[in-house]
């Protein structure tokens, strides 16, 4: 039943047997999340005398739970992987689907999280090869801390980016719970940074998937189009669609409390995720350290001001 789903994102020269067996990997997946939301569910229904805050709380570390046994049952974290992508839209709509037809600044919210949803969704789904791929960065975790790593895998992995992730969409929550100001110039300002840094994924991604495809030289750096402005478009597109809920949040409410999740996310990208990215590729590709000398690591206009100081 998946196969025909399977055909759309998969690269090419997929074999039938290839199709079958990530197909059969893909079912688990799918009911892993299914049991999740369920669980998720009751959860909500069972913690009733709780605040819708807290209820939502509760239902995410119970889905990340769920997800975390069938990782640890597969001996594969990267069942949590698609949980990142599917949150937050679940999230906007457990606390504001009311509100998304007749208020504005909730409707756009909306659009946008959805259009951020789908785009790694499916990204993830391109890049899925089946329950035996593993992030290359969980198995560094699980190299450098031996025994310890389950607690590494529950605590770092699965429920952290759960917290984070739930922090960042704290806005939405005030948002739909709270008094905000009526529709200003500024909210379309953040509708338009929200949109171009989805699409700015979506461009990164497709220029790496394609060159992933057509390189044929090992080692070789990707450092044109989007990836010549900076060495992590996605997490640049991806830092922006956070900054936009906290702006949204920051103007719909004008409390600075609206920026919490934005600054936790800066900090897991400035200090870990590029760091992380650049310290693999700089050991695997040959050219990364002179790109990596030319390009700066998130802010484009680093080039530009590099080459002004340069002369040229």
């Amino acid at each position: 039943m998946l196969t025909p789903i399977v055909n759309l994102f998969k690269l090419p020269g997929f074999k039938e047997d290839d199709i079958k067996h990530f197909s059969k990997d893909l079912y688990w997946v799918a009911l892993a999340y299914l049991i999740a939301i369920l669980v998720a569910g009751l959860v909500t229904v069972y913690a009733e005398e709780y605040s819708i805050l807290w209820r939502a709380l509760f239902a995410d570390i119970a889905a990340t739970l769920v997800i975390f046994l069938f990782g640890t049952f597969f001996r594969n974290s990267s069942f949590y992987d698609p949980y990142w992508s599917v949150t937050p839209t679940i999230l906007l709509l457990y606390w504001g689907w009311d509100l998304i037809l007749s208020d504005p600044r909730v409707f756009c919210l909306f659009l946008i999280t959805l259009f951020w949803s789908l785009r790694l969704t499916h990204n993830w789904m391109r890049s899925w090869s089946g329950l035996d791929h593993v992030d290359w960065r969980y198995i560094n975790f699980k190299e450098t801390t031996g025994i310890f790593y389950p607690l590494v895998d529950l605590f770092g992995i699965h429920l952290a980016p759960t917290i984070m992730v739930f922090l960042g969409c704290l806005p939405f929550y005030w948002l739909t719970n709270s008094l905000q100001t009526d529709w200003q110039i500024a909210d379309y300002l953040w509708v338009l940074i929200g949109f171009a840094g989805v699409y700015l994924e979506m461009r990164a991604d497709n220029v790496l998937r394609e060159f992933k495809l057509t390189n044929t030289q090992p080692g070789k750096v990707l450092d044109y189009d989007v990836w010549g402005l900076c060495r992590h478009p996605n997490y640049l597109g991806e830092l922006s669609f956070w900054f936009v809920i906290s702006f949204a949040g920051f103007i719909g409410l004008t409390e600075y409390k609206a920026w919490i999740g934005f600054v936790v996310m800066l900090a897991l990208f400035v200090f870990y995720s590029v760091p992380a990215l650049d310290k693999k590729l700089l050991a695997s590709k040959e050219g990364y350290q002179e790109y990596k000398k030319n390009v700066r690591g998130l802010i484009p206009i680093g080039k530009w001001v590099d080459k002004r100081q340069e002369g040229v």
